[in-house]
């Protein structure tokens, strides 16, 4: 939410749209400016834990670096995976071209290729 914690625009706008006189103002206020403060404390300990739960934040001096390698190392996997399938399409197109110009047999066994390439993939 990030807004700060000081004010109150949901309180303002209602005490301006509305009889004030019969609103606690001043309570709404507190309230909502606890609200805001716990909203970004969510925030913050949601964030805290993801960099926990991926490794980048720990208890020993070498968590944070290894943390940081495994995310290199899923954004090269992730980068890797695009490249196959890349790969993967323009196979498929050429065999559909050898299949045009009559090399069935050249075709059967690139598919194939692509078959296994796929089935390691996962």
């Amino acid at each position: 939410m990030n807004t700060s914690t000081t004010d109150t625009p949901i309180v303002e706008n209602y005490l301006q749209n509305f009889n004030s006189q019969f609103v606690p103002a001043e309570l709404a206020r507190n309230l909502e400016r606890e609200l805001t403060e716990k909203t970004n404390e969510i925030a913050r300990l949601r964030e805290e834990l993801d960099r926990l739960k991926r490794g980048c934040q720990g208890s020993c001096y070498a968590c944070e670096p290894v943390g940081e390698m495994n995310l290199k190392l899923e954004a090269e996997v992730a980068r890797l995976r695009r490249q196959i399938e890349k790969l993967t399409s323009i196979a498929d197109r050429a065999c559909n071209l050898l299949n045009l110009k009559g090399g069935y047999h050249e075709s059967y066994e690139l598919r194939n290729e692509i078959k296994i390439l796929n089935a390691e993939q996962v």
